[in-house]
């Protein structure tokens, strides 16, 4: 989970990057608050309309914004301070969430900045109301969009997220475990995906959210995603199982292959050592300063060489952490470059109409000399 320690650092960087002019920061989007605060709201809680904020002052100290009913998270987070605003006791009709939340911001930044001038605020997150209010609270207020440095900073992943990526790849690979167990002819895909989901959630011991493509059988293989289905797979063919998971709010990412007999007969073996071949010549230039487009290039070279020349599309890669996908993107025409403490992915695929596909995929994290593969299935899940 994230730390008091690494959210502190996180605010730090992030008030060293703004001008003098932002007095405080108001931020709004929850991975953004769980970014500085370690605050997430409770999955258990039913209220879609639920608004938390985080402000930050000057100073580094932040203040966590949020309902009764996300009382408990928000006493457990890393900020400094919580404010808490009754908006449904069981008792009374539920109040506007949204007028609460904006109307404790405002009674926030009255008292602790009564001459606020400049406030940093995710433009595209920032409810109009709260923004409206702020500029009618404070007359020469100037509202700065401080989206891109955040932006910026998530690329590089601090120790305490690292480790919330480490556990979310644990709870990734239970899942691949529990289905290469119980695969067999006659197990339907969405069977497949709910023994995935079991398996990861008691892997981690907390609510996860996950997804992915569960895809079987020559067509959908060859179409390379989709939701798993109610189909029933049968022998000899194959399961795309690209399974991702949100633990703490960090995404973990892995996909493989599995026969659905349990053994790959030779062609599929073949293809499947073509893959390894292209994701190793990938990781070979994982490094700092490496280009990502050349990264990408490596995946279709190697088996444009095998000649399967035009059967690898779709991107090669991506970065993870509070999205999927996030910066940087491995394709064709990106100019991003890798960078010390970037978590990225490498899934080579290949999709053949009336043969099917395959795909593998991996977690890395960029080190100063090179990289850690944070997964640990082989090839074959």
């Amino acid at each position: 989970m994230l730390t008091r320690a690494g959210c502190d650092q996180r605010v730090g960087e992030l008030l060293d990057r703004l001008s003098a002019d932002c007095q405080a920061i108001v931020l709004t989007h929850p991975c953004h608050v769980n970014y500085l605060s370690g605050f997430l709201p409770s999955l258990a809680v039913l209220n879609e309309q639920k608004l938390s904020f985080l402000v930050v002052a000057a100073d580094g100290q932040t203040t966590l914004i949020a309902d009764n009913w996300q009382a408990g998270a928000a006493r457990a987070c890393q900020a400094h301070q919580t404010l808490i605003y009754e908006w449904y006791d069981e008792t009374r009709p539920a109040k506007s969430c949204r007028q609460l939340a904006v109307r404790t911001l405002l009674e926030h930044l009255r008292s602790v900045h009564p001459r606020l001038r400049g406030v940093g605020v995710e433009t595209s997150a920032l409810p109009f109301e709260a923004a409206e209010n702020i500029r009618q609270l404070f007359r020469n207020v100037t509202l700065n969009d401080i989206s891109e440095p955040l932006t910026e900073m998530r690329k590089c992943k601090h120790e305490d997220e690292i480790e919330s990526i480490r556990e979310a790849v644990r709870a990734c690979e239970a899942g691949f475990s529990a289905v290469q167990q119980e695969l067999g002819p006659g197990m339907t895909e969405l069977e497949a995906c709910a023994s995935a989901n079991a398996a990861a959630l008691n892997s981690a011991g907390l609510p996860i959210v996950a997804g992915g493509d569960f895809i079987s059988g020559l067509e959908r293989c060859a179409a390379g995603s989709g939701l798993p289905t109610s189909r029933v797979m049968q022998a000899g063919e194959l399961l795309i199982m690209d399974f991702f998971l949100s633990l703490r709010g960090y995404h973990a990412d892995l996909c493989r292959t599995l026969s659905v007999s349990g053994r790959l007969v030779q062609e599929q073996s073949r293809r499947l050592a073509i893959l390894d071949k292209a994701k190793a010549a990938a990781e070979e230039q994982l490094r700092p300063g490496a280009k990502a487009a050349q990264i990408y290039k490596a995946l279709p070279d190697v088996v444009a060489g095998e000649g399967l020349a035009g059967q690898f599309w779709g991107h090669a890669g991506h970065g993870i952490g509070l999205d999927h996908p996030e910066s940087p993107f491995i394709v064709a025409e990106s100019e991003e470059e890798l960078e010390y403490g970037n978590v990225v992915t490498l899934e080579p695929g290949l999709y053949l109409e009336g043969w099917g596909g395959m795909r593998i995929e991996d977690d890395y994290l960029i080190t100063t000399t090179g990289y850690e593969r944070l997964s640990s299935l082989d090839s074959k899940g």
